[in-house]
């Protein structure tokens, strides 16, 4: 059973949310924990939602978000999962 967030959708895969883009980018947020899931697609949603393009920030633009510095550093360096686990046990919430 899938779980629709702010254009994700959300699955329980072995014991760990995964929250997928439904337009079709290939981005996957994860965790054991459903809460940090959806804060994490809110954060998504917040933060995108108010720029135009990723590549007109700069670094002193992007340091000033009001946003998690997971998702800052993933906006420097997109990947194509986000493990929310590591990145709190790294302190970067």
């Amino acid at each position: 059973m899938s779980q629709p967030r702010r254009g994700y959708s959300i699955t329980n895969e072995n014991g760990r949310h995964v929250a997928r883009s439904t337009d079709g980018d290939d981005l996957a947020i994860h965790s054991v924990y459903l809460p940090r899931v959806l804060d994490a697609v809110d954060a998504f949603w917040k933060v995108l939602n108010n720029i135009r393009s990723l590549r007109d920030l700069d670094q002193s633009t992007i340091d000033s978000m009001p946003a998690p510095r997971w998702l800052r550093d993933w906006i420097v360096h997109p990947t194509s999962h986000v493990d929310l686990d590591a990145a709190y046990a790294q302190g970067a919430c």
